[in-house]
């Protein structure tokens, strides 16, 4: 369906908008929401621009490639100038809907790293990458973020994928006094990426590893069995 203009006075109506494009409407032209109509609107001054982003919604920038849908094109098996359009509903299909949507809305496809959810870490043709969902035959696969925030994503059969590591969610106290309740935990790509800076962070400074993990911690101990310093966990001491 089609989006069209209508004019109702000093109100210039987006009849037939998507959900999926209403932060867009909001964000490029400042549209707003008219509930007694259940249409978003903006005033009669922005037409031209709302002409312009209806031109583009009904098939102008779906149906060519953008810097985001390039940019995860190749790791669908799909041509880099595919149109971005095609790109999406690729994403949306293996489920992948929140970047469905930021390919349609004309960013990148990349998620923020802490929302991405890791089940483990994989040996892939000789490298090791860190594991996230499994779509049908094929698992997500990841490397960490450099210094700007940029990662690499791909899919790669499961059959190929030698599974090293495992990452399970973990019940934590959900951090309110007397409240008795927990909330479940994952590792993400990003509370990774945090670990590995802090980590190297206190390699700097000198602070030594626990002997049986190798993590560096300024609260090593003794372990009195023996007496090898590790940290509290490994030294079974509650930290």
């Amino acid at each position: 369906m089609a989006v069209t203009i209508e004019r109702a006075g000093q109100r210039v109506y987006l009849a037939g908008l998507p959900f999926e494009a209403k932060d867009r409407a909001k964000r490029e032209i400042g549209a707003k929401w008219d509930g007694d109509r259940r249409q978003w609107w903006v005033g009669v001054a922005k037409l031209a621009a709302a002409e312009e982003l209806v031109a583009d919604l009904n098939g102008g920038s779906a149906a060519r490639p953008t810097d985001g849908s390039r940019e995860v094109a190749e790791g669908l098996g799909l041509d880099r100038e595919t149109p971005s359009g095609i790109v999406a509903d690729k994403l949306a299909d293996l489920g992948r809907h929140k970047e469905a949507k930021r390919i349609r809305d004309g960013l990148t496809a990349r998620e923020d790293p802490h929302d991405i959810r890791l089940t483990g870490k994989g040996r892939y043709k000789g490298r090791e990458y860190y594991a996230g969902r499994i779509v049908g035959d094929r698992v997500v696969l990841y490397t960490l973020p450099d210094e700007k925030g940029e990662y690499l994503e791909f899919m790669a059969p499961c059959a190929e994928v030698e599974q090293t590591k495992e990452y399970r969610p973990r019940e934590v106290w959900d951090g309110r006094r007397n409240s008795g309740r927990t909330v479940t935990q994952y590792t993400t790509l990003g509370s990774i990426a945090d670990f590995v800076a802090s980590q190297r962070r206190l390699e700097k400074q000198g602070v030594p590893q626990c002997a049986a993990c190798g993590k560096r911690s300024a609260s090593l101990v003794r372990d009195l069995e023996d007496g090898l310093v590790k940290c509290p966990g490994c030294a079974d001491i509650p930290e």
